[in-house]
This record gives C-alpha cells, sequence and structure tokens, in this order.
C-alpha cells in the first residue's frame, strides 16, 4: 500500500514539472512574439538586428528584443521606410538635425552626423553627399574619390556611373575610374540571372558592357540601337526584325517579327499591329495575334496570364500553355496568381479577389491577394489581413491590421505594437 501511495505522489509530481514545464515554453514563446510590441514599427530583420522606431526616433535592438543602440536618433519624416536605417556590415547610417553619420553595430559613432545623404558602398566605403557634391570615402572618413556632379549607386553591381562637368564615368566603388568619357551609359539587369550589363553609346554606336564580378569585359557588339537582356541572350528588335546574340556577342538567330523576349522552352511571344501570339523557335507561329498586348508568365512551366480584347471593346481573361492552348477559359475577372497547381486567383469587377479551383468552381473570396515567398499568400477580408499558403489552409488567420514578410518571418502589426513570428515550412 505504501509503495503504492509513493507511486502515485511521483507521478503526481512528474506531471506537475511537465505541465510547468510547457506553461514555461509557452510563457517563452509568447514572450517571444510580444518583445516588440512596445514599438511603433519594426525594420526587417538583416544582420542580426531590427531598427524599431518610437515616435519620430529610431534605435536597434538584437532577435531577442534585447536595446542595442538607444531609441534616440531622428527617424526622416519624408523617407517612410524603416529599413533604409538596417545594418549592413557591422555599419549603421543615423540621422541628427536631417544629418547622416555612421554608427558601429555597438553603437559607436564612426563618423559625426554631417552628410546629405550616405549609402553603405562595403564593409569599407560609403557613397555621400556634402554640398550637393557626392564622394566616396572610407568608413575611417578618409576620401577616396571627391566632388562629382552625381554619382548613381547600381543595385546587384561593384560599379557606380557618375558625372562631373556634363562628362561621364564608370566607376568601381573603391573610386577608380574603370572608363571615362562616355556619351551616354546606363546600366541593365538581367532579372532571369540577376547580372548587372551596362549599355554604351560611342561614335553613335552602341556596344555592351559586362560586368563578371569586379572585373568589365567589353562585348564585340557594335549596334545600331541599344540591345535588351533576358535569360543569358541579348536581343535587339528593328522594323519588325528581332535578332538574337549570346553573351559572347555572336549572331544565332534573327526572325522577321517583334518577339517579346527570347526562347524559353522553345517557345516565346511576338507582337504585330499591338496585339500578342505565341511563336516557335522550330515552327514559327503557334498563335495567331489574339491576345492584348498585357501577358505575364506565371511559372517556370511557362503558363501565361493573357487577355484579349472582344468586338465591344471589353477585355476577357484567361491562363493560356506555351502552346497557346487555354487552361482557364476567358472570362471578365482578371487572372493575378496562380496558387500552387490547383487553385487561381481572379480579380472580379468589384476589384475583390476570388480563389477558385482551375475549372472555376468557386472556395473562396478576399478583398486583396498579394504573392508571397515560399508559396504563401497574403490575404484581407472585412476583418483585416491574414496569410494562407497554396492549398488555402490558413497561416495567420484574417484578423491583422498589417502583415509583412521577409527572410521567413512574420512581421504582424497589432495595437500595441508588432509581434514577430518565424515561419516553419511543413
Amino acid at each position: 500500500m505504501q509503495k503504492i501511495k509513493k507511486m502515485i505522489i511521483a507521478v503526481f509530481l512528474i506531471a506537475v514539472l511537465l505541465i510547468g514545464v510547457g506553461i514555461f515554453i509557452q510563457f517563452r514563446e509568447g514572450r517571444k512574439d510580444s518583445l516588440f510590441l512596445a514599438y511603433d514599427d519594426v525594420g526587417f530583420l538583416n544582420n542580426h538586428l531590427y531598427a524599431v522606431r518610437m515616435k519620430n526616433k529610431i534605435g536597434y535592438v538584437n532577435e531577442q528584443g534585447k536595446k542595442v543602440i538607444e531609441v534616440k536618433y531622428d527617424f526622416q519624416k519624408d523617407d517612410k521606410n524603416l529599413d533604409n536605417y538596417q545594418e549592413q556590415y557591422g555599419l549603421i547610417p543615423f540621422v541628427q538635425n536631417n544629418q547622416f553619420g555612421l554608427l558601429d553595430e555597438t553603437g559607436k559613432v564612426l563618423i559625426e552626423a554631417k552628410y546629405q545623404s550616405l549609402k553603405i558602398l562595403s564593409k569599407n566605403t560609403l557613397l555621400v553627399s556634402l554640398n550637393d557634391k557626392r564622394s566616396i570615402i572610407k568608413t575611417d572618413g578618409k576620401s577616396l574619390l571627391e566632388d562629382y556632379d552625381s554619382i548613381e549607386y547600381v543595385e546587384n553591381s561593384h560599379f557606380l556611373i557618375a558625372m562631373n562637368n556634363q562628362k561621364l564615368f564608370l566607376l568601381s566603388k573603391l573610386g577608380k575610374i574603370v572608363k571615362q568619357d562616355i556619351e551616354s551609359i546606363y546600366p541593365i539587369t538581367d532579372f532571369q540571372t540577376n547580372k548587372v550589363y551596362y549599355i554604351v553609346r560611342e561614335n553613335n554606336k552602341f556596344s555592351l558592357l559586362k560586368e563578371n564580378e569586379n572585373q568589365i569585359e567589353m562585348l564585340p557588339l557594335s549596334l545600331e540601337i541599344p540591345p535588351s537582356i533576358f535569360n543569358n541572350t541579348i536581343y535587339t528588335i528593328q522594323q519588325n526584325t528581332t535578332s538574337l546574340y549570346d553573351l559572347s556577342g555572336n549572331l544565332v538567330n534573327t526572325y522577321p517579327c517583334m518577339l517579346l523576349s527570347p526562347f524559353k522552352n522553345g517557345v516565346t511571344l511576338y507582337m504585330e499591329n499591338g496585339n500578342v501570339g505565341v511563336f516557335s523557335d522550330t515552327r514559327g507561329r503557334l498563335t495567331e495575334p489574339i491576345y492584348s498586348n498585357h501577358v505575364t508568365t506565371v511559372n517556370d512551366n511557362g503558363y501565361m496570364f493573357v487577355s484579349k480584347m472582344r468586338e465591344d471593346g471589353t477585355q476577357a481573361h484567361a491562363i493560356v500553355n506555351p502552346m497557346g492552348d487555354k487552361i482557364v477559359p476567358f472570362q471578365d475577372s482578371r487572372v493575378i496568381a496562380m496558387l500552387g497547381e490547383k487553385y487561381v486567383a481572379l480579380l472580379n469587377l468589384e476589384n475583390e479577389v476570388d480563389i477558385k479551383t482551375l475549372d472555376l468552381e468557386p472556395k473562396k473570396e478576399y478583398k486583396s491577394l498579394e504573392v508571397l515567398d515560399d508559396n504563401l499568400y497574403l490575404v484581407s477580408n472585412k476583418n483585416g489581413f491574414g496569410v494562407i499558403d497554396q492549398n488555402l489552409n490558413i497561416i495567420i488567420p484574417l484578423e491583422y491590421k498589417e502583415i509583412r514578410y521577409q527572410n521567413r518571418k512574420f512581421y504582424i502589426k497589432v495595437d500595441k505594437g508588432y509581434k514577430i513570428k518565424n515561419y516553419e515550412k511543413e
């Protein structure tokens, strides 16, 4: 009997311990979600720090919500984007009295606030403006390149475009002049590969500079018109003729029509009289140009959102496959997204979103839909914003004022501030 009593007491104590651990874990997780409730706004996480705003002052906290840099620096009211103040390379721009300076990630002032603007180029260099002149300086304040009329930062590039006394220059981020005395130069990005190229005009001819890490290579092209680039292919369109070149500058083929992009999976779109059709690299025109000039590729399989003009002047919308065959038939509702392989999001005439199966069976209705990544979709109804996945499962209930998403984290606006939740994909 005594043994039985001891066993009952032991089981009871273990149960109490487990319940206590569970409560502690829930409290800890709940506290983790609530660490940012004290702030009016929270920027995205960048290199283990969040920029936070309280009224018109900003500071920085770590992932645990611990204050790293006091909330005392000015917030530019006309900026509106807290992410512009995020830490990069262990460096943090700050503002005082409408002038920019630089902190390290511990809050130590590296450069006093004295510049009109400040852009972090690398862990060693900054692009700054002072007295309406642009300069490149080191993070210790020493100058590398001074007093240009303008210096343009190019996203995803190791180089800068500068102008001084009406002359154009291509610069490295360390201030070295790579090319000068250019008639015109502008960057283009191959959005399929995210590589940056520069179109250069000299002696009334266009050539192409290819960026390869920290080096610039001039391709052996001399063209009458500026080229475009898509999916590692260079192409030009002139008088309804399209010429395609490889990245070495060699001519691949010429086609007697206006192709809207190079071929992918053997097909692309072409334009004729303001409308578009589907074109094959081996079989020519697969469809007549019946679609309106509003076509968007849906996914890597080549499915497209298309529209066509009816005789009464209204537009009808559909999804077609790469051969031009209709998958979702033409209708008034505009196709705005495919959710996985089963569902399609349609914007109806009342500007509300209907999510239906591909055979147009009704499923859900929302006021809005925005495509995130990880097969997630931000949706809203009269109750607020939430998140669903491609199978229409609710990831976050539709009850919040604002939801942002980056790097598998949700930034959720609630009454008293922000909650931050990790997204764990099943």
